[in-house]
């Protein structure tokens, strides 16, 4: 157990290092591109204006608004996005998955969702209900929810046909049935969509806001942008990146294996 346990930091431990010089790596190029072939900091800034950029957005100071104020609205438009998203595809898809007429029904519109692109959503719903919160949410929802239905279909329909019929024998209860035999074959497939679906939702709701909402990470790198400034741009790249990442390892990597135990089982 206790070699076990050493085996398993010691190749933590090397991971991290290799992530650390991959790091330090595209730092030094990056410093020689701009020192020597890159000489117009406001195009093309040295990890030095990066930082310094970095240290004032995490000190609150934002091109519009205090950056603390533009990050809640931003992820206020995410959680709720990725809210009513997650819970309408994973009803769909369970339903889906375990109705064939149904799935055929949905399943148009469900790649229809998929295909078009989150810009397009966008301006549709500035042209009907103007700026405001409502616009990144409904486009983020729209495009996150078939996302989410449809891996989720799938395991709908990978529910072992002997465990359904083992539940059907004993007179479980629907509850029973759905609780104790659908769901934790399910699990899986919810945390893995849950996982993609929040990694694309960062990318897509900044996007929504560079388009005219007035409050919000992409507001303020609208306003960079605009400026020519792109040492704050590349910082507030660096924040989301990195916000991206932490969730990533600290959320949904945990959650998906530890509902993937009962498949080891």
């Amino acid at each position: 157990m206790i070699r076990t346990r050493f085996s398993v930091q010691s190749t933590s431990v090397r991971s991290f290092l290799r992530s650390l010089s991959l790091v330090l790596v595209f730092v030094l190029l990056w410093y020689a591109s701009t020192k020597f072939f890159f000489s117009q900091a406001r195009l093309f800034p040295a990890p030095a204006d990066v930082w310094d950029a970095l240290v004032d957005i995490l000190g609150g100071e934002g091109g519009t608004q205090s950056t603390y104020a533009a990050t809640f609205a931003t992820l206020k438009r995410l959680t709720i996005a990725f809210g009513i998203s997650f819970v309408v595809g994973c009803v769909v898809g369970v339903v889906a998955g375990r109705r064939p007429l149904f799935f055929e029904f949905v399943s148009t519109p469900m790649w229809v969702g998929m295909a078009v692109p989150s810009i397009v959503w966008v301006f549709v719903f500035v042209v009907i209900l103007g700026t405001g919160d409502t616009v990144p949410i409904l486009a983020l929802s729209i495009l996150l929810a078939p996302n989410i239905a449809v891996p989720v279909a799938e395991g709908s329909k990978a529910i072992s046909r002997h465990l359904s019929e083992m539940a059907t024998a004993y007179h479980a209860t629907p509850y029973q049935t759905v609780t104790q035999v659908y769901i934790p074959q399910l699990v899986p497939y919810f945390a893995s969509a849950a996982r993609v679906a929040f990694s694309l939702g960062v990318k897509v709701v900044v996007i929504a806001e560079v388009v005219g909402i007035e409050h919000g990470i992409g507001y303020e790198l609208n306003f960079w942008f605009t400026a020519i400034q792109m040492a704050p741009v590349a910082a507030w790249g660096i924040i989301l990146m990195t916000f991206g990442v932490m969730v990533d390892k600290l959320l949904f990597s945990p959650l998906e294996r530890r509902a993937k135990r009962w498949q080891v089982a």
